[in-house]
Parts: structure tokens; sequence; C-alpha cells
């Protein structure tokens, strides 16, 4: 007869449930994303719209200035 050999190993830890943190931010990524979307692609007709808009988007973010500015800091 064999003796059994005990089992030392432990059951996985279960994975962690997703927090509200990581629902916000799926939610903040898909709303960038759209947002990024609809900007329009430049053309020659419609420069002031879109720099209307990817200048509002930056702001949105917060970068415009950083990346408008000569003194500004990423």
């Amino acid at each position: 007869m064999t003796a059994a050999i005990p089992n030392t190993m432990s059951a996985p830890a279960p994975l962690a449930s997703p927090t509200s943190t990581d629902k916000m931010d799926k939610i903040h990524s898909t709303i960038l994303k759209t947002a990024i979307e609809a900007i329009p692609l430049l053309s020659m007709d419609n420069y002031t719209l879109w720099k209307n808009r990817v200048e509002n988007r930056l702001d949105l973010q917060e970068l415009l200035k950083p990346l408008t500015t000569n003194t500004g800091v990423l």
C-alpha cells in the first residue's frame, strides 16, 4: 500500500470583482473614444470646425495649454 501525499497546494484566490473605479474608467474611455471619433477628418473645407472641435477636446482633457504654449509642460 502506498502512502498518500498530502495536498499542500491551496486553491487559487478568486479574482477581484470590478470596482466602481474600474467601471468608471471603462465608461470614461468609451466616452473619450466616441468624442474623438466625432471630430471630423480635416479637409480643405472644414478647417474652422475641425480646429474648434480639436481645441475643445484638448481643453476638456486639460491638454490645450501644455500643447499650445511655449511654457506648457506635460
